[in-house]
């Protein structure tokens, strides 16, 4: 499959982008491959994200505003204004859209109103939230780095110091864990994980032109492209209660190509 794609929280559907040439985000059933809706823009569209009750699918397209779509209906809910909105994420809870721009902006915005509840002077791919919704992070748009901001109610973002560097292999890409604990992320040397609880690095896969694309069911494997096929690494505690170490890569199809999984991590599309 080419192009964008993102399941919805219950890994029933699908909401596909073709590429540049095409203006129309589809939804599609996954078991049957039916085309459910058809969401038309003006312009083609940089990012999607879809809310965690499943229902509706903000998309951010080559304009000044974010389309709120109700996917039950196919129906345009609502238009929010947004300069140059690239990247967009919802937030656990489902009150909160962030939404990244060329503008150089990132913006806290209030879920369903749209309005804005503050702005800060940084963008990049918006990756994520933790678990408690208190930390988000975010990829330069260079991938030379990783960023972490605290979010504070009625305060905005805060810049916290936690900067990785060396981020920027060409095509990186970065992926929490269903969990939100842990994030791949690609790098020089290989595929690393953040341990986002405890602050720390669990272990680098080093591998040549390798790029992580999500993580299992029960969080417990990183599946990663690699020019050898999909890899498999274990995720698992040196001992009960111990820290959190990245085993060796195992090979689950060779001369495959992963692009994405289900938010429960239960399929997986090459």
């Amino acid at each position: 499959m080419h192009g964008m794609f993102c399941f919805d929280p219950s890994g029933r559907r699908i909401a596909f982008y073709p590429g540049r040439q095409e203006t129309n985000v589809f939804i599609l059933d996954v078991q049957s491959g039916r085309l459910l809706w058809t969401l038309s823009h003006a312009n083609y569209v940089f990012d999607f994200a879809w809310h965690p009750e499943g229902r509706h699918l903000a998309v951010a397209g080559n304009g000044s505003s974010i389309s709120l779509w109700d996917t039950a209906t196919g129906e345009r809910l609502k238009t929010i204004p947004c300069e140059a909105s690239v990247s967009l994420r919802f937030n656990h809870q489902g009150n909160l859209l962030v939404a990244s721009g060329w503008d150089g902006k990132t913006r806290l915005l209030d879920f369903p109103t749209g309005r804005q509840l503050a702005s800060i002077y940084t963008s990049g791919y918006v990756l994520g939230f933790s678990p408690d919704d208190r930390r988000l992070a975010m990829n330069r748009w260079d991938l030379t780095s990783l960023q972490f901001f605290e979010t504070v109610s009625g305060k905005g973002l805060l810049t916290i110091p936690e900067l990785l560097q060396g981020t920027g292999q060409a095509g990186g890409s970065a992926f929490f864990s269903s969990n939100g604990r842990l994030l791949a992320y690609s790098a020089p040397a290989g595929v690393k994980v953040w341990d986002a609880q405890e602050g720390r690095e669990i272990g680098t896969l080093f591998e040549e032109d390798t790029t992580p694309f999500g993580f299992d069911a029960q969080d417990e494997n990183l599946l990663v492209n690699s020019p050898k096929g999909i890899l498999r690494c274990a995720i698992r505690q040196s001992f009960p209660g111990g820290p959190i170490n990245l085993g060796p890569p195992v090979l689950v199809h060779a001369q495959a190509h992963g692009v994405g999984v289900s938010a429960d991590g239960r399929i997986c599309v090459v």
